[in-house]
């Protein structure tokens, strides 16, 4: 003789793997968000470097932003993957800072700052999963 499941197992069965779901997706979520802070800091550092290349042989840093840093410093490093970023717009301001504007989803327009030292500013910094070292503990 056969024994089915019954249909308050099927329920118990659905509302636990609820239960489960409920905790775990917030978790992947905040995973994918510290995933693309680090993206955008690798490619930061990327940047930084190819505008110290060019401060080097030009004596300035050239203001570029997301759609032209392959052309303003591409003879330096290769960044025509950066400007076309689909979770970040990077920029760099004529003082060398490099700036990581967050372009989609709940954290669209918040940003990451690099000074021109390298270091992440933390009091400009408003993106909460750019790591511990680059966001104020205000």
């Amino acid at each position: 003789m056969k024994k089915a499941m019954t249909i308050l197992e099927i329920m118990i069965a659905i509302v636990l793997v609820g239960i489960l779901l409920s905790f775990a997706a917030p978790q992947y979520s905040r995973y994918i968000e510290r995933s693309h802070g680090e993206q955008a800091k690798k490619a930061m550092k990327i940047i930084q470097h190819a505008a110290q290349l060019r401060f080097v042989d030009t004596n300035n840093y050239a203001a570029a932003g997301s759609n032209n840093l392959n052309a303003t410093y591409g003879g330096y490093v290769d960044l025509s993957s950066y400007d076309s970023d689909p979770y970040w717009n990077y920029s760099v301001d004529a003082n060398g800072n490099i700036f990581s504007t967050r372009s989609s989803g709940k954290y669209a327009d918040d940003i990451i700052r690099f000074n021109e030292d390298g270091s992440c500013d933390s009091s400009s910094t408003t993106y909460p999963f750019a790591g511990k070292s680059c966001v104020s503990s205000d």
